[in-house]
């Protein structure tokens, strides 16, 4: 003779999963955290791309262009970013006369490692005095 308990008794599929008929099974754990995952770093390499993509741009724009940007009035904290680091030392020498810069940049122009930057930056500074 066999004695059975009654919490020995394995439950249902169902009941095991806490589910009612007819609700559609949830992914497991890990299925989410990898579709999580795979979400946070379509979102970065998206960012990153873009970021790529439009510092490309800047600098295979045609030379007259970007010592355009750099005349400008109205320029942005990363537009200003972006003519420091351009490649060209015309387009920072342009950056130098543009009156609207701030004096923080010009700083960063007179340590600039061309030295006609460098040289036309410290002239205009002693200029301004």
């Amino acid at each position: 003779m066999s004695w059975c308990c009654p919490f020995m008794v394995r439950p249902p599929e169902d009941e095991r999963k806490r589910r009612k008929p007819g609700e559609p099974e949830r992914p497991p754990f890990f299925q989410l955290l990898t579709g999580f995952i795979r979400q946070q770093a379509t979102v970065a390499w998206t960012a990153v791309t873009a970021k790529f993509r439009k510092e490309v741009q800047l600098h295979t724009a045609p030379l007259e262009v970007r010592m355009k940007n750099a005349r400008t009035s109205r320029l942005t904290e990363l537009q200003t970013e972006q003519l420091l680091r351009d490649p060209s030392p015309l387009v920072r020498i342009e950056l130098v006369f543009n009156d609207t810069i701030s004096g923080e940049t010009l700083e960063r122009l007179k340590r600039d490692p061309d030295f006609t930057v460098s040289t036309v930056a410290r002239r205009k500074e002693m200029q301004l005095r």
